[in-house]
């Protein structure tokens, strides 16, 4: 049985097909939208895009962070008045005959 010999790959061209970065959901989407946001003339499209690309990148938007800080004010009150209520409720009741 006769060796088989070494095949010679110095001159053969390269190919990219196995090694080229296929791009993912994310990545093509995120390119489409830029696109979109960077081409179009419609201010109404570019801010609702603007958002899109936003949320995507994990980014919070002011709307969000607002409504976050508006939350945790209510929350902080409404403690604050049941607090308050559960010790008027206690003082009305030691306080009736």
């Amino acid at each position: 049985m006769g060796r088989v010999p070494f095949e010679d790959k110095t001159n053969d061209e390269p190919t990219f097909s196995d090694k080229t970065k296929r791009l993912s959901d994310r990545e093509t989407l995120m390119a489409y939208l830029v696109n979109v946001h960077s081409n179009t003339k419609d201010f109404n499209l570019k801010y609702d895009v603007g958002l899109c690309i936003e949320i995507l990148q994990g980014k919070e938007n002011m709307h969000v962070s607002n409504l976050k800080s508006i939350v945790k004010e209510l929350v902080s009150e409404n403690e604050d008045l049941v607090s308050e209520r559960d010790n008027l409720r206690m003082k009305l009741f030691h306080s009736s005959p």
